[in-house]
């Protein structure tokens, strides 16, 4: 038996591996030594038994798989995990834009623009339908209503009803849209034929939750649709036997609605109010549609459900701050935070201060009305005494000056099209490893990814180049500026700025001027003049080599050079490190210059 057991082999578990190892044991039984299993019965027995253990093999492991969240697939496998975590995975985001409305009227002192009025636009994708989330009601006293920074939200609402019934013990109140914005949802509860009529609110958590609580809870059914589950007196209130429960809700797009910019109201205000609507009536766009978003995804959720889960929805590391943020808030793709103790470097301190930057998938920073949502949102989360203030990411610019030597007879490749790979390879390497908080620039990795870019590819001589960029300068108002490379030590002799007009005349920032003694720290404006040896300098601000600090003092600009101002520096190590605020981003469209040499 020991010799029989021998020649079981549990290593493999494919069919052809498994019907070998079957005949491999039955060789070593004395009974069958010596049969030939080709072509016999028995060959047709082994296959049955080999698919049968194939499958049994496949089940066992997929089921497995679908027991952890780390390896589970099937996103109703993932979402019954995260359940567990008490996490709700995030519904699809419609997308929102701000109008204005001018409405004049043959009649009338107020005006009514009910919730659900829909508006209709168009983008790239094609046509949708937007809403107002609430009823608007306008006053006027020449019959011309008007309404300033009304927001308007993709898609278009739908409202169902169940009668609870607690003899069926299979019910469930699941939604029948699986594009539920749940932030627009609204659940109301009818009991006694309607004497009594409450809105219950979402609970997110149990904190504050009371026997007599008008609370909702969410949860996600098997195929990913939202269900809605009432208290049991313990936690939440019950509905009555018999209540009718009304669900209304958002259907929306998703992120296909974004970029939306021009819009038409699709319902006659006349009717509802009594009232012609008479010439002139005009809608502006204020803010085109954005922040629209898909449901989350199975990825999203196995990374977000044990943070969550960690922070227990209250803030008190800066890790809580970042993970409450990007669960709460999808258009946010990166987030930074550091305590106001953490600033000593810039010469203030702010205790009691947690600063927040965020940076978005569009690229675009964050409006001033999102950043109140975001601080509106974490301030009762925070600490006692803790406030979180939202800023703006501080970019630092790459350029980078390329020499790739190529074996032209390894490839078919023209010096133009091995030139435009290099420039997709850095494309990649920029999304792909820089553009988000706490990410690097490690030259020797960009290079290693030039290198591999082809197999003509002998090397590369790559060296980079930082630059702060400004802009929006108003020529009426002097202003000073600091260009703050964050701890990265730049080289003495290395500033120089783009050219820009100041009272008339031509200037550039540098702490180089040629020809003359130059005073280690000192920033120069230098006129740039044509035909004439004289140089017009003046002494305008100071430098930090060691942390990477330009002070420009109080300056003028007659106009915002194209692109912006530019400060440009060699940094003095060939890695560029990032911290508290700041991203680090290649600039792909004008700051390459790529030169490819045969060998």
């Amino acid at each position: 038996m020991a010799i029989a057991n021998a020649s079981l082999s549990l290593a493999s578990l494919d069919f052809d591996t498994l019907k070998g190892n079957l005949k491999a044991y039955l060789s070593s039984q004395s009974a069958f030594k010596d049969y030939d299993y080709e072509g016999s019965n028995m060959n047709v027995l082994l296959d049955v038994m080999a698919y049968n253990s194939y499958l049994n093999a496949f089940y066992l492991n997929m089921t497995a798989s679908e027991m952890f969240l780390d390896s589970a697939q099937l996103r109703s496998s993932v979402a019954s995990h995260a359940k567990a975590l008490n996490y709700t995975p995030r519904s699809a985001r419609s997308a929102k834009a701000i109008i204005s409305l001018t409405i004049p009227t043959s009649n009338g002192v107020t005006l009514t623009i009910p919730k659900g009025t829909s508006f209709s636009g168009k983008n790239t994708n094609g046509n949708y339908t937007f809403s107002t989330d609430k009823t608007h009601i306008l006053t006027s006293g020449n019959n011309t209503f008007s309404i300033a920074n009304l927001e308007i939200y993709e898609g278009s609402y739908s409202q169902e009803s169940y009668v609870m019934n607690y003899f069926d013990q299979t019910q469930k109140f699941t939604l029948l849209s699986a594009n539920v914005d749940t932030r627009s949802m609204l659940v109301t509860v009818s009991e006694n034929n309607g004497a009594n009529f409450a809105e219950f609110r979402l609970a997110e958590s149990l904190f504050g939750v009371t026997p007599s609580s008008n609370v909702y809870f969410l949860q996600t059914d098997i195929d990913g649709r939202y269900q809605v589950l009432f208290g049991d007196n313990v936690l939440g209130r019950r509905p009555q036997d018999g209540a009718v429960v009304a669900v209304e809700y958002r259907s929306c797009a998703g992120d296909m609605g974004n970029g939306v910019d021009t819009f038409a109201i699709e319902n006659d205000l006349s009717g509802i109010n009594n009232t012609t609507i008479s010439a002139g009536f005009k809608t502006l766009t204020v803010t085109a549609a954005q922040d629209g978003t898909l449901a989350e995804t199975i990825e999203s959720i196995r990374y977000n459900a044990p943070r969550h889960y960690q922070t227990q929805e209250r803030a008190i590391t800066t890790q809580d701050y970042i993970d409450l943020i990007v669960v709460n808030f999808p258009d946010i793709e990166s987030v930074s935070a550091y305590g106001g103790e953490t600033i000593s470097g810039t010469g203030s301190v702010e205790y009691g201060k947690v600063y927040i930057s965020c940076s978005t998938y569009s690229g675009s920073k964050l409006t001033d009305s999102r950043k109140n949502e975001v601080q509106a949102f974490l301030k009762p989360r925070a600490a006692l005494g803790i406030t979180p203030v939202l800023i703006d990411p501080d970019y630092t610019y790459v350029t980078l000056l390329s020499k790739v030597h190529v074996d032209f007879n390894q490839t078919g490749l023209t010096p133009t099209q091995m030139q435009a790979l290099v420039v997709n390879t850095i494309s990649s390497f920029n999304s792909n490893n820089l553009q988000a908080f706490n990410a690097d620039f490690r030259t020797s990795v960009l290079m290693s990814a030039i290198d591999n870019a082809d197999a003509s590819i002998i090397s590369n001589e790559t060296t980079p180049f930082i630059y702060k960029k400004f802009t929006g300068f108003q020529s009426t108002l002097p202003v000073a500026l600091t260009a703050d490379f964050h701890g990265n030590a730049i080289k003495p002799g290395s500033i120089i700025s783009n050219q820009f007009s100041s009272r008339g005349k031509n200037y550039v920032f540098t702490d180089r001027v040629f020809g003359v003694t130059n005073t280690v720290g000192n920033l120069y404006k230098l006129e740039k003049t044509v035909g004439t040896a004289v140089l017009n300098y003046s002494v305008v601000g100071t430098i930090d080599y060691t942390n990477g600090l330009v002070n420009i003092g109080t300056t003028q600009y007659d106009y915002t050079p194209s692109g912006g101002l530019r400060i440009f520096a060699s940094p003095v190590n060939q890695d560029i490190y990032t911290n508290q605020n700041n991203i680090i981003e290649i600039d792909v469209a004008a700051g390459l210059s790529i030169t490819v040499v045969s060998g």
